[in-house]
């Protein structure tokens, strides 16, 4: 797990290619273990989704951008709440190959105040939960 998380930095910097930025990691859990989906650097959702609840108040996202942008990242002081962040994406079955169109998804509540959930479209039909 630590070369499909840690392998693509390393191999931008000896090609001469620095990664400044965020480099998220998407993975599908499967039977025979953790498969990478792909590398993201658009900082869309849901990178923002499981990132950005984790800054802490003091820490300033537009200053952390700057700094990626003209290469003083290593001169911004970035602080995270002590917590933990992931995102689960619910998919219909045989995701993401061939699957079943309007397929019902149901979720139970999660424990009171333990998650952020965010919604999305699918089809014409709006995802929600009773909380």
């Amino acid at each position: 797990m630590v070369l499909v998380l840690f392998g693509a930095p390393k191999l931008t910097n000896k090609q001469a290619f620095p990664f400044i930025g965020v480099l998220f990691t998407g993975l599908m859990i499967t039977r025979s273990g953790p498969r990478v989906l792909e590398y993201n650097v658009r900082f869309g959702d849901p990178e923002t989704q499981t990132l950005l609840p984790l800054l802490s108040p003091e820490t300033d996202l537009a200053e952390i951008m700057f700094a990626c942008t003209d290469r003083y990242l290593d001169a911004v002081t970035i602080k995270l709440r002590e917590e933990f962040a992931a995102t689960v994406v619910v998919a219909a079955g045989g995701y993401p190959g061939s699957y079943a169109k309007g397929t019902d998804i149901q979720l139970s509540p999660p424990p009171e105040g333990t998650c952020h959930l965010f919604g999305l479209l699918t089809s014409s039909h709006w995802f929600s939960m009773q909380m």
